[in-house]
């Protein structure tokens, strides 16, 4: 069975990152967990989980320029599929594609 949990809040300096790789990572001690950062205009899970180089993130992806197994990468006994940064990343992106991308993920 899968299950999924949101962590939303419409106001920045909340603590959802924070919360979200916490979670995932008490999760991971007795769970298959990926934590997804679906933050397309202020993501900040690419740096908590030490990812700030990578190449491929939730951007490229939803953009249609990359598959979703290239932006999972296994930190903290969980995979992160951390979202870019980048303004043009964010423009590039559709959002509409996160309900496949988290589909493809289940």
């Amino acid at each position: 069975m899968v299950e999924a949990f949101a962590i939303a809040s419409g106001k920045g300096g909340t603590g959802k990152t924070t919360t979200t790789m916490a979670l995932g990572m008490a999760l991971a001690e007795e769970y298959d967990v990926t934590v997804i950062d679906a933050d397309t205009g202020m993501a900040n899970v690419l740096f908590h989980a030490g990812l700030a180089d990578v190449e491929t993130t939730l951007h490229e992806v939803l953009a249609g320029d990359a598959p979703i197994e290239d932006a999972v990468y296994r930190r903290f006994n969980m995979d992160v599929v951390p979202c870019g940064t980048s303004l043009s990343g964010f423009q590039e992106a559709t959002p509409s594609r996160l309900r496949e991308v988290v589909a493809t993920l289940a």
